[in-house]
């Protein structure tokens, strides 16, 4: 089937309306190709003001998107022609802007069979009859500016005003140039950028990109196609799927040592797809034991709920478990569910001992990953631009996530309200409404989960409402074992290795690296897969938190959760040292920094906070905090005392 291939963004100025501070539109761009010839169209605002931008920006999109409905018609296509329409953020910006579009002409977007699919507070998908808007940040999940100085070795125009544009610069001529080759240069890098992978996706794979919404089930549609050999148990039945679950956990990320110097920083080279390549994968149908407390630790393959004893004389312990919603190394005791494998290191390791276990769920054992990471791997290391190196690194690492998703996630619909009575009578659970002045359609929110799945997974009433077929995302392939195996090898290999350094000669660790005053022996550093790479040399450096520290030899390089690049680029050595040496036990510390910009789907708007610092309370909790004469200088673990 026909289709087209589109490249868009949205620029917003800020606005103070009414003491709602938020973000509109006054400019969009697209980029596609029509007849062999590259087109680029525009649709801006001029003369605009606070008291007409909420109806000019409505004006705006209709017409953007209106265009998108009518282009088989502008430019003589076929009418079923399909467009996919790619935006670099469209989960956390530009698609709450159409989204609260749509929810403002509930009836118009009925009749056009509209949803809207949200998972994780993020925007995946947006379907409008034949057009559908989808998130090129789910594919390469970097900046734009990052992928096209690796892929196209080209950058975006430094235009820092961007972020700062007011009503009163865009109604100004000599602004608008500026603005506007900014959005071109935007618009035109996107489009090369999804071309590029487009491209090798397809003469690679033989794939169509636009299927899929993200890399992780881009890979798991290239390992699913040529390489399962069929062992592997699809879609667990819920009490299965919840019991494992619970030993489904991240890496390790924590702060040990809070300050050193002469500080060394590896990366181990693919972690994921090294344990993917050489360990047993759990497969085959699920066994319950039936007599658990008498299995023999040393044959047993699975997952096992027990109560455990975790020695409390050591820097590092070897399992980890969720404590007030925080992954955390833990001593004492505490009921767990936990894989096999990584029981049996613990114990071998003679670093616990088990006290009663209460079930476990047994599996076969196979090698299921070494084709797909050798053949993925090989093509990176032959590959000729950057572009592939890159696209094959994403398929290395991101299929393991796919086997574990989450079942929850939201479908947003409009419906009329005949529609809507049916799915409160059979029960169904609705997240949220949002109606319309005269309550003839309705937009809600339906989660996905195990309770709304069981009620209309036969009601083919219900499933004809949803119009998303329910009873398809029943069939999703889903296998948590896979993906809780394969983060449970990484922390064995992870903390391996930090024994084998001595632990405690570790500063941080964060799921594939590790931090430490001790050089690792050259043995053990190569460009293979599970090997270290080292990243930092006598360097100085304060860890403040997981995923928060700054590191400093001839330059500074820092690394801070969630805060946006320009504030990040405020920060230096100074500061850190600051922050750290105001840490004591007495309270709790706090510093101030500016957010600009704040996203809520809920209502569909993103606001911004401008010239407003906010205090952030430090409360590292992951371990305990060691301090001497009232300075932090070390931890220890969380001791879990027997209840």
């Amino acid at each position: 089937m026909k289709k087209i291939i589109i490249s868009s963004d949205f620029e917003t100025v800020k606005v103070d309306l009414n003491n709602q501070k938020r973000h509109f539109i006054f400019i969009i761009g697209l980029m596609f190709e029509i007849k062999n010839k590259i087109k680029y169209k525009v649709f801006k605002l001029n003369k605009i003001n606070k008291k007409n931008i909420i109806k000019e920006e409505e004006k705006l999109i209709k017409e953007y998107i209106n265009f998108l409905l009518n282009i088989n018609k502008i430019y003589s296509l076929n009418k079923k022609t399909k467009l996919y329409i790619y935006f670099h953020n469209l989960g956390g910006f530009d698609g709450i802007f159409i989204s609260n579009y749509i929810s403002k002409n509930l009836e118009e977007f009925y009749k056009k069979k509209s949803k809207i699919i949200i998972r994780n507070s993020r925007i995946y998908k947006i379907k409008i009859n034949n057009i559908t808007f989808l998130d090129s940040f789910h594919i390469i999940p970097m900046s734009l500016n990052n992928i096209s100085n690796i892929i196209l070795k080209e950058k975006k125009i430094d235009f820092k005003k961007i972020n700062e544009i007011t009503i009163k610069e865009i109604n100004n001529e000599i602004y608008n140039k500026e603005i506007n080759n900014y959005l071109y240069k935007d618009v035109e890098l996107l489009y090369k950028i999804i071309n590029k992978i487009f491209i090798i996706i397809n003469n690679k794979f033989n794939i169509e990109l636009y299927n899929h919404t993200t890399i992780s089930s881009l890979a798991f549609k290239i390992f699913n196609d040529k390489y399962n050999k069929k062992d592997i148990c699809w879609n667990n039945d819920f009490n299965t799927y919840n019991y494992i679950k619970e030993a489904y956990h991240g890496g390790i990320t924590n702060v040990f040592k809070p300050i050193g110097e002469n500080i060394y920083g590896y990366d181990i080279n693919s972690l994921y797809p090294s344990v993917m390549k050489d360990q047993y994968m759990p497969v085959g149908e699920p066994v319950w034991e039936k007599k658990p407390k008498n299995i023999d630790i040393n044959k047993f393959f699975g997952f096992i709920r027990l109560k455990i004893k975790i020695n409390q004389n050591q820097y590092i312990p070897p399992i980890i478990t969720k404590n007030k919603n925080k992954l955390i190394l833990f001593t004492g005791e505490k009921i767990i569910t936990i894989f096999s494998e990584e029981l049996l290191f613990a114990l071998k390791e003679k670093r616990c001992e088990i006290i009663e276990i209460y079930s476990a769920v047994k599996f076969e054992k196979k090698k299921i990953f070494t084709e797909y990471v050798d053949d993925i791997y090989s093509l990176r290391i032959k590959s000729k631009t950057k572009a592939e190196n890159l696209l094959y690194k994403l398929l290395l690492n991101s299929l393991y996530g796919r086997f574990g998703m989450k079942l929850d996630f939201l479908h947003t619909l409009i419906l009329s309200q005949k529609e809507l009575n049916i799915l409160e009578d059979n029960k169904i659970k609705i997240k949220s409404y949002i109606t319309n002045e005269f309550n003839d359609y309705v937009m809600i929110n339906i989660e996905s989960n195990e309770n709304t799945l069981s009620r209309f997974i036969k009601n083919d009433e219900i499933d004809k409402i949803i119009r998303t077929p329910l009873k398809k995302i029943s069939k999703i392939k889903i296998a948590i074992q896979i993906s809780a195996a394969i983060t449970s090898y990484s922390r064995i290999k992870l903390l391996k290795n930090i024994y084998n350094i001595g632990e405690n000669n570790i500063y941080y660790c964060d799921t594939d690296s590790i931090f430490t005053d001790k050089k690792i022996d050259d043995s053990l550093i190569s460009n293979e897969l599970g090997y270290f790479k080292m990243e930092y040399e006598k360097s100085k450096c304060i860890f403040l938190s997981p995923k928060t520290y700054i590191i400093k030899n001839e330059k500074e390089e820092i690394k801070f959760k969630g805060l946006p690049l320009e504030e990040k680029k405020k920060l230096n050595w100074n500061w850190f040292k600051n922050i750290y040496n105001k840490i004591n036990k007495k309270k709790e510390t706090s510093f101030k920094l500016n957010i600009p910009i704040k996203k809520n789907i809920k209502d569909l708007i993103i606001s911004y906070i401008e010239n407003k610092k906010y205090s952030i309370y430090w409360n590292f909790d992951k371990r305990e905090k060691i301090f001497k004469n009232n300075k932090w200088i070390d931890t220890k673990p969380i001791n879990l005392k027997k209840k």
